[in-house]
């Protein structure tokens, strides 16, 4: 999964799709999907795409707002919460039968990623 770089420079930022930690886990909530869309776990599964966009839906909502620091770092704050709660869900996809374990072990560890990189980018962000 490729994803590209970014800076601190919010000013240098245009758009929220250029942030790194967003086209994580946008690309992350698609895979995601792909692999759990046929499950017959409804509710589950259902809850599991609603945190999985919550992270990119926050961030996004969040840049837009990005000259308050305040509140664009509160929500980093919820997509990194979403982020955590995504590990839980992939856990229990995997071991209710839903997820195969190797695709929700590596899920995990690409949300463990990201989980670092969100919290990196809050603590920056919160020193501009």
């Amino acid at each position: 999964m490729e994803v590209r770089k970014w800076s601190y420079n919010l000013n240098m930022i245009l758009k929220f799709e250029d942030l790194e930690i967003y086209q994580l886990s946008y690309k992350l909530a698609v895979v995601l999907f792909g692999l759990i869309r046929k499950s017959k776990n409804f509710e589950l599964v259902r809850e599991t795409m609603r945190s999985a966009r919550s992270i990119a839906t926050n961030i996004a909502e969040g840049f837009s707002r990005k000259f308050d620091r305040k509140v664009f770092n509160y929500h980093l704050g919820v997509a990194l919460g979403e982020a955590n709660e995504m590990i839980v869900h992939l856990n229990f996809l995997k071991d209710f039968g839903d997820l195969q374990p190797n695709d929700a072990e590596k899920l995990i560890k690409n949300y463990e990623v990201l989980c670092r990189k969100i919290q990196a980018f809050r603590k920056k962000n919160a020193k501009l």
